[in-house]
């Protein structure tokens, strides 16, 4: 069954590199390691789901930040033009997980203000919503089917 193969699943799965404070057992799938086990102070690029765990825990620490400081700066340049599913397709969630609500929801009201006109344009394409994160997508698909709906019945031209 193709539909639902775990390793694609883990593939596209966004992962984070950490750095490991102690020993971890049974672990070593990771690293391609015969033992299971992973060795203190070790990098390794796992899985967020995972590593949430292990963050929360103290088990580990981030390697390096989530968003790079270019990326930062472009987003606080022009956010509407920097492509969010380059870091996660779920960027909202994912970052914030790591940074304060206020500085996500700045980035959010910043690119919505700059995406709303699309509610309103007569065809909307691919590429117009092709930087835009998944949420993004559905709150301004949802938003032109309830434009779309008013201007088919209530606006008589």
């Amino acid at each position: 069954m193709d539909y639902y193969s775990v390793d694609k699943i883990l593939a596209d799965e966004v992962k984070i590199k950490i750095k490991i404070k102690s020993k971890i057992h049974h672990f070593g799938f990771f690293i391609d390691d015969l033992n299971n086990d992973i060795n203190e102070n070790l990098s390794v690029d796992i899985p967020l789901y995972i590593s949430l765990f292990f963050l929360k825990n103290k088990h580990c620490i981030l390697c390096n930040d989530i968003l790079s400081e270019d990326f930062k700066n472009d987003l606080q340049a022009n956010s509407s033009i920097v492509n969010l599913t380059s870091v996660c397709s779920y960027f909202y969630n994912f970052v914030s997980i790591f940074y304060e609500q206020e500085y996500v929801n700045n980035i959010f009201f910043n690119r919505i203000c700059k995406f709303y006109t699309l509610i309103m344009k007569e065809k909307l394409e691919e590429e117009d919503i092709f930087l835009m994160d998944n949420i993004e997508k559905n709150i301004i698909i949802r938003a032109r089917i309830n434009y779309l709906m008013y201007r088919m019945y209530f606006i008589k031209s």
